[in-house]
């Protein structure tokens, strides 16, 4: 029975006093006798037998009558699980056997369209279907579904596409998918638009700005696509904009379909109307600030409403600039002939100000800090505020922000009022301010009312009240109350939760009782979890990951967990979950989760650039320190996603420059093993590289790494790692002699263990908190391999705010290569540092020992850096300043460490080097973009050798010529320094 057959045959039982007839059947000579049972038709359905019992409220040896039967049919209706009830009745002995005979509802499940290439994109096609996930489903849907289909077609130049549909029911819960086929057929080419109208713009210039034509028109039209039409439209608007036709309108008047030659001619109807100049006269302001100021710009119109809102606007800006008296008048003048009008805007500035002194008085309970940090207007500051900032909406902002911090402990009454002394101290165009505060009376609750909570959870409840007797009363203590409550409810099955407040004004002064009324409402529990969409990703994946359970109440917070866990994963461009049947009166509810898996492969470009102290020839000795150089550099990736179904990604990337060629491969298992706390990573890499000047390497690499999240900031990293590294003799530039030892083929493998605490507020650009990491690695001497050492690295960074955005941050790095052989440490296996990271007053990895006969770097075995940073803002909001000083070196020993700062000989590089400078940060989404100028007064000397390589393996050349790294270092790079 449908719900009008319902609700007809029980408003004609209530109204005539007759029976009611269920499916004709007239159920009057049963009525006062006795229940014998009570049967379902089909025995299956959609809901449990102790939910239906409760729902139709009879039972067997109840008196069946007219009222009980007409409400239990009712609430069987409101459950939303059904489309059609007849109640039907058997004579059974003396009694009757009652029979329920249903016809069930059915829900939307799974929307699919397929056979359409982009554009549309599914999501669009999906989307215009209006078939939510989990609403009610009926056959009547399908037709509007189809229509709606058809326009999304049309407008993308599809104008012969048939489509068919199919759905496929699951009764066992009731969901049913539906899938559209569409034949799209030839897509629309556009063609020559036609421009009605008074265009005042030749029709060549449209079509161009229309960008309709392939290559000017010699490779004709472009595709129809309702996007591209209406950004045609857009670039019309602006360019008539640029134009000075303020008021010009442009509108699609239609789009004609020829099947014959299956193109689209737009119609585009185009009034250019008058010209309209803005001038300003009294003060230089440019065209794309005034668009920015005045709103007649964007509504594209004329009145007097947006004229004076631009006025205001112009104000504002000027008072910003310290031009506080500004003041700003317009006039229109008298269109010409032609219509054209011009708008007037009369600016007169008067004297630039500079708010020198701020003042905050009259506050007892809470101290000049916490009212200070609240406030917009600043004193006047060299060099980030010369002016100050202070303007009229300004103080009036401060005023509301101080009142709000005062209501909301208690002060109903406070008030603020600012006071602005011109001629501060005697200086014409210096600004006092005083902002004044009463505070008034402390209000208190005196008492709390909790009704409509069940006893079990009134403790719970109270849990998240603010507002307690003695506490000081606020709205928004109240507010943050109700917002509490009503999440917890939400979040435990309570859909229909309510909270009313109420204030009542005690009989003692200034004490209020607050009486808060709460309305539990129905509670929801999951019945089960509904999963579709899965292709490639195995079901257990998903379902290990799902924050909701059957039988748990419905929680809106475990739902949005639920997403965030899948969306973590990195394999679904989409996840929805919708609950089915929401609006029906039910107390099991099935979650419906519906998952989109990305796309399996992505590709990814990047180019960049390298510039600093990199330079200098490859076969020359001339520049061991390193001189001037650019190295350009391109990356190219190809990514793998959900590997087996189960998430595991597998990506190959390769890098070039001029100073290092890499190819890199890697498979990451992320939550592995179903634990989000872990992942394991396998990682190749083939790499030649000439970072290090001393040498060209040739480096092959395998590791795999399982990494641990231990708690939310500390995490663990456990290594195996096998290492090739061939060195190309020709490239070394050390004493030849050496030649033969360091070039052999180094072999490695080394277990490696990393501990990471990270504890900062922001990792790219930290303010406060401390940052520490410790990595230890023993390289085994397996047989083959070339070297037997332990490997301990360690860093401590620590952030403290002195004062608002004032921050000294400090770093301390420390490394120790441990010798276990009787060989030497290969030279890639030593310590390089040096640079933007480590110590500025180096280029990069030019700190520590050098070659004695030729100066180049040879690294070491131990490091320490101590790094300093007074980090301050510098102007306005973006650029800040930052003071450093660095101080260290890479030692040729552990033994070796010393805080010496002189050097004894050229042959001495076991000493501190100092480094001090300034650098500048601007703020960018990506990061701190940094440029660090240093100088180092004691950076190392050295000899080193000038000729060729030829020269240097005869003995020829020139020997022991004086050298030393320059005291003037420069870096950029992207991020702090850490």
């Amino acid at each position: 029975m449908t719900q009008p057959r319902l609700w007809t045959a029980l408003l004609t039982c209530l109204l005539a006093g007759a029976a009611p007839m269920w499916g004709g059947e007239d159920l009057s000579p049963f009525y006062g006798k006795t229940i014998e049972s009570i049967r379902f038709e089909p025995e299956k359905q959609p809901l449990s037998n102790e939910q239906l019992a409760l729902l139709i409220g009879l039972k067997a040896g109840d008196t069946l009558a007219e009222l009980p039967l007409s409400k239990a049919i009712e609430r069987l209706w409101t459950s939303g699980r059904y489309v059609d009830i007849v109640a039907e009745g058997e004579a059974k002995g003396a009694g009757v056997e009652l029979t329920f005979v249903t016809t069930w509802a059915s829900f939307v499940s799974r929307v699919t369209v397929e056979g359409v290439p982009e554009p549309p994109n599914p999501a669009q096609l999906t989307n215009a279907t209006k078939l939510g996930l989990g609403d009610p489903f009926e056959d009547s849907l399908l037709p509007g579904a189809e229509s709606s289909l058809q326009d999304v077609l049309r407008n993308n130049g599809f104008y012969t596409a048939t489509i068919r549909h199919e759905t496929s029911s699951r009764p066992e819960t009731e969901e049913t998918d539906i899938r559209f086929y569409i034949q799209p057929g030839p897509r629309a080419k556009l063609t020559r638009p036609v421009f009605e109208g008074e265009p005042a713009m030749s029709e060549k210039k449209l079509i161009r700005l229309t960008n309709f034509q392939r290559w000017y028109g010699l490779r004709g039209w472009k595709d129809m696509d309702g996007r591209r039409v209406q950004r045609a439209v857009e670039k019309m608007r602006d360019a008539y904009l640029k134009t000075e036709h303020l008021e010009a309108t442009i509108r699609i008047a239609s789009v004609d379909y020829d099947p014959k030659s299956i193109t689209v001619t737009p119609h585009f109807l185009i009034h250019a109307g008058p010209s309209v100049f803005v001038k300003t006269e009294g003060a230089k302001i440019s065209k794309g600030q005034l668009r920015r100021l005045l709103p007649i710009y964007q509504e594209r119109t004329v009145d007097r409403e947006l004229l004076l809102e631009g006025q205001m606007n112009l104000e504002r800006y000027f008072e910003a600039q310290g031009f506080y008296d500004a003041k700003v008048t317009y006039s229109l003048a008298d269109p010409t002939p032609e219509g054209a009008q011009t708008i007037q805007f009369r600016i007169q500035k008067g004297p630039r100000y500079r708010l020198v002194h701020l003042d905050v008085g009259g506050n007892k309970y809470f101290d000049q800090q916490t009212i200070r940090e609240r406030l917009g207007m600043i004193p006047a500051r060299f060099p980030r505020y010369r002016r100050g900032q202070f303007s009229q909406q300004l103080m009036e902002q401060d005023e509301a922000s101080i009142l709000d911090l005062y209501r909301s402990n208690g002060f109903r009454d406070a008030e603020v009022k600012s006071v602005v002394e011109r001629g501060f101290k005697g200086k014409a165009t210096d600004l006092g301010v005083t902002l004044a505060i009463t505070e008034g009376a402390q209000w208190f609750v005196t008492d709390l009312e909790l009704t409509g909570v069940d006893l079990q959870l009134l403790d719970v409840i109270k849990a998240f009240l603010a507002s307690t007797p003695g506490q000081p009363y606020s709205v928004a203590s109240v507010a943050a109350d109700r917002d509490n409550v009503l999440n917890w409810y939400f979040n435990n099955g309570y859909p229909d939760a309510t909270f009313d407040a109420s204030v009542v004004v005690a009989d003692e002064p200034n004490r209020i009782i607050l009486k808060y009324a709460v309305t539990e409402g129905r509670r929801n529990f999951v019945r089960d979890i509904l999963v579709s969409g899965l292709k490639a990703t195995r079901p257990d994946l998903v379902n290990h990951r799902l924050a909701v359970a059957p039988g748990q109440p419905l929680s809106q917070g475990s739902i949005v967990e639920t997403q965030r866990r899948l969306y973590d994963l990195g394999i679904f461009a989409k996840v929805d979950v919708a609950v089915q049947n929401p609006d029906g009166r039910e107390r099991d509810k099935y979650v419906l989760l519906q998952v989109e898996e990305a796309k399996k492969y992505s590709l990814n470009l990047g180019f960049g650039a390298e510039f600093g102290r990199i330079g200098g020839g490859s076969n020359s000795f001339d520049s061991p320190a390193g001189a001037s150089g650019f190295s350009p550099r391109g990356q190219i990736g190809l990514t793998r996603s959900n590997i087996f179904g189960l998430a595991h990604t597998a990506s190959a990337t390769i890098r070039v420059s001029s100073i290092q060629q890499r190819l890199l491969a890697s498979y990451l298992a992320p939550q592995f093993l179903g634990n989000e706390n872990f992942n394991l990573t396998f990682s190749s890499l083939v790499d030649r590289s000439r970072d290090v000047r001393t040498y060209t390497s040739n480096r092959s690499e395998s590791s795999v790494q399982l990494g641990q999240k231990v708690s939310r900031g500390i995490t663990m990293q456990y290594r195996a790692t096998a290492r090739f590294v061939f060195i190309d003799r020709n490239s070394l530039k050390i004493d030849p002699t050496l030649i033969p030892i360091y070039s052999q083929p180094v072999k490695t493998i080394a277990a490696s263990a990393s501990f990471i605490q990270d504890h900062r507020d922001d990792p790219l650009d930290a303010r406060r908190g401390f940052y520490n990491t410790l990595d230890a690695g023993y390289a085994v001497p397996f047989s083959g391999t070339s070297t037997n050492y332990f490997r301990l690295v360690a860093k401590n960074s620590t952030y403290h705010p002195l004062r608002r955005e004032v921050v000294i941050a400090r770093t301390t790095s420390f490394g120790w290569l441990h010798n276990l052989d009787n060989e030497p440490v290969p030279l890639p296996e030593n310590f390089y540092a040096g640079g933007a990271s480590t110590h500025r007053g180096f280029p990069d990895n030019q700190a520590g020992p050098r070659d004695l006969v030729t100066g180049y770097p040879i690294g070491g075995a131990a490091f320490l850096f101590f790094q300093h940073e007074l980090r301050f803002p510098l102007v306005g909001t973006n650029l800040t300043g930052v003071l450093f000083h660095d101080m260290g070196n890479v030692f040729s020993s552990f033994d070796n460490i010393s805080f010496r700062y002189r050097q004894k000989n050229q042959q001495d590089f076991d000493y501190t080097v100092q480094a001090m400078g300034f650098g500048f940060r601007i703020k960018t989404p990506v990061g701190p973009l940094r440029l660090d100028l240093a100088y180092a007064p004691n950076t190392p000397r050295f000899v080193g050798f000038v000729g060729s390589r030829d020269d240097l393996i005869n003995g020829t050349g020139q020997y022991n010529v004086p050298q030393r790294v320059s005291r003037f270092q420069w870096h950029f790079s992207i991020g702090q320094a850490f």
